[in-house]
C-alpha cells in the first residue's frame, strides 16, 4: 500500500535522498505535464539538481513562493540563475530562481515502461513540445471539440 504524503512531509524526504545521491520515485498528481506526463498513472525519478544540473527542456521540481511544490519544464535559462517554466498542458509561463529547484526528474515510467529524460526521442519531443506551444491554446480547442464529438456519439 502506497502512503501519500503532505508537501511538508515529502519534501524533507526528497531533498535528504536526493542530496545523498539516491533516486526519489513520485507519483505525478495533477494534468499540467498532460500529454507528457499523466497524473496518477506515470512515476517520475527525481535526482539532486546539484548530480544533474537543470537545462533547457528539463522537467524539475520546484518549490514555489507560497512553498507548493510543482513538477514543469525549463523552457529558457534566463540571466542571474533564472529560468523560464512552464507547464506542458499550460499556455502561461513563470520565472524561478534555481535555488527553487529541488529536483530534477532523470526518467519516468509509463505504463511498465522507462523512459530516459536524456534519451534523443525524449529531448526531440520535448524540443518540439516547446516549439509548438504558442499554438498549444488552438490544439487544445481541437483536442476538445474532437472529444465531445465522439462522446455525444
Amino acid at each position: 500500500m502506497k502512503k501519500q504524503l503532505s508537501s511538508e512531509e515529502f519534501l524533507p524526504l526528497l531533498e535528504e535522498i536526493t542530496r545523498n545521491g539516491g533516486i526519489f520515485p513520485l507519483i505525478v498528481t495533477g494534468t499540467s505535464m498532460t500529454p507528457t506526463l499523466y497524473g496518477n498513472r506515470d512515476t517520475v525519478n527525481l535526482v539532486s539538481p546539484k548530480t544533474n544540473i537543470p537545462r533547457k527542456y528539463d522537467i524539475v521540481l520546484f518549490v514555489r513562493k507560497d512553498g507548493k511544490p510543482v513538477l514543469h519544464r525549463i523552457i529558457k535559462k534566463l540571466p542571474d540563475s533564472q529560468f523560464l517554466i512552464n507547464g506542458d498542458s499550460q499556455t502561461w509561463t513563470e520565472i524561478i530562481h534555481s535555488s527553487q529547484i529541488i529536483a530534477v526528474v532523470q526518467n519516468f515510467r509509463r505504463k511498465q515502461k522507462i523512459i530516459s529524460c536524456n534519451s534523443f526521442r525524449f529531448r526531440l519531443y520535448s524540443r518540439i513540445w516547446c516549439f509548438f506551444r504558442p499554438l498549444r491554446p488552438h490544439f487544445f480547442r481541437l483536442s476538445h471539440r474532437i472529444k465531445r464529438i465522439f462522446r455525444t456519439e
